[in-house]
């Protein structure tokens, strides 16, 4: 189609041309020369020609540069509409921590903290062992983690793992770094749901139920209380990667959690009859 353009112009340009030769040949002759009365009325219609094929020619190459703007500002708009859907997103995370805050303060729940006196081989913290037990009141199936003092007020900050075993004077204690370790958790933004694996890096693998899921990287995690495993609303880390593979019925993600299980020194444990 192209092609065929091309010849069409190409041949319009060589009648002009041939045109324009025979106009100056007329113009050394008299103005009733047969011929040249004869060839004015054809030259006005390729005149008019000519000036319709330029301006079609403009029209296209106007349209081309619309096209081309049209482009570049659906991309901005792309661009901006993400940049907005992030900045909401950390609105909306930031909201809940203050309410998750205020509502624990108010709560004013007793909580236990302990030190690390052992743990398991290698550099991470897969189980370790505390120096508070069941005289301190510690149970089984307690939730461990990382947390914050405040005017004398406590507030969870990340979710460690739980009391694996209780004796007077110790408790044991199994991380998320455990590979048996599997999580039910919540996305702070949206509420969707899925599972995350232990494993010993701070990277965990894990996916949503829903496919069509809303989430996005930098979301936050959180503990769905679900499970007779962790108490709900405790963070456990941000999403880091998204993956969806040919028709694959889950939506795989990858989790960085805020604790670190190299550096674990101090903990704090959350009872159940507590938290309840």
């Amino acid at each position: 189609m192209k092609t065929n353009r091309k010849w069409i112009v190409a041949g319009l340009i060589m009648i002009v041309m041939v045109l324009l030769v025979i106009s100056a040949i007329g113009v050394s002759q008299t103005v009733n020369n047969p011929a040249l009365e004869s060839v004015v009325p054809m030259q006005r219609v390729i005149n008019r020609m000519g000036t319709a094929i330029s301006g079609w020619t403009n029209s296209l190459g106007e349209w081309s540069t619309l096209k081309e703007q049209n482009e570049a500002l659906q991309l901005e708009l792309a661009r901006k509409d993400a940049e907005l859907q992030a900045a909401e997103a950390v609105m909306e995370s930031q909201a809940y921590l203050a309410a998750a805050w205020e509502a624990r303060k108010e709560n004013n729940r007793t909580v236990i903290e302990a030190r690390v006196i052992s743990k398991s081989k290698g550099i991470w913290f897969q189980t370790f062992v505390i120096d508070q037990g069941s005289d301190a009141g510690i149970q089984p199936n307690d939730t461990v983690v990382t947390g914050i003092i405040d005017e004398g007020q406590f507030g969870a900050y990340g979710l460690i793992g739980q009391v694996s075993e209780v004796g007077k004077g110790y408790a044991v204690v199994q991380t998320l770094a455990n590979k048996e370790t599997n999580i039910a958790f919540e996305i702070l933004r949206t509420g969707d749901q899925g599972i995350l694996e232990g494993d010993l890096n701070t990277v965990h693998e894990g996916f949503l139920f829903n496919t069509e899921a809303n989430v996005a990287t930098g979301d936050d995690l959180v503990t769905t209380g679900i499970s007779d495993y962790y108490l709900p609303g405790i963070l456990i880390g941000e999403v880091t990667s998204i993956q969806k593979e040919g028709d694959q019925l889950v939506k795989h993600l990858q989790v960085e959690t805020l604790v670190d299980f190299q550096k674990i020194k101090s903990v704090f444990i959350i009872r159940e009859a507590e938290y309840e």
